[in-house]
């Protein structure tokens, strides 16, 4: 139980660190407007996936995400001071593409709303 409340809390300051970190120390022109949503650490603390959305489109969120691929080794030293933690994970990033599928959803469900016949 305690292994696990020591991942969550090593997942939440991971998040806040490199959101804070992206926010200030990053001046990459390929960086769009980018939001931290969470990290994932494996237990054996040597490797967290930190999930981030991007506005714009296809292009833009592609870009933004080479760039924080490039800056993964610079972001891990960054937030090395701010963690306790004898090594630091390997950070790797990957796009969260939940509000993608919600907005998929609700047109398809707005579709379905408009086809159905009238009387039913």
């Amino acid at each position: 139980m305690s292994g696990s409340r020591r991942l969550k809390r090593v997942d939440q300051l991971i998040r806040e660190e490199i959101a804070k970190a992206i926010q200030k120390d990053l001046s990459d022109p390929r960086l769009g407007f980018v939001t931290v949503l969470g990290a994932k650490t494996r237990p054996d603390l040597s490797q967290t996936v930190v999930r981030v959305s991007v506005m714009g489109n296809l292009d833009q969120r592609e870009a933004s995400l080479a760039a924080l691929r490039s800056a993964e080794g610079y972001l891990r030293n960054l937030i090395k001071p701010h963690l306790r933690l004898r090594f630091i994970p390997e950070i790797h990033f990957e796009l969260d593409d939940t509000f993608d599928r919600l907005e998929r959803v609700s047109e398809l469900l707005a579709e379905g709303v408009r086809e159905e016949p009238a009387g039913e």
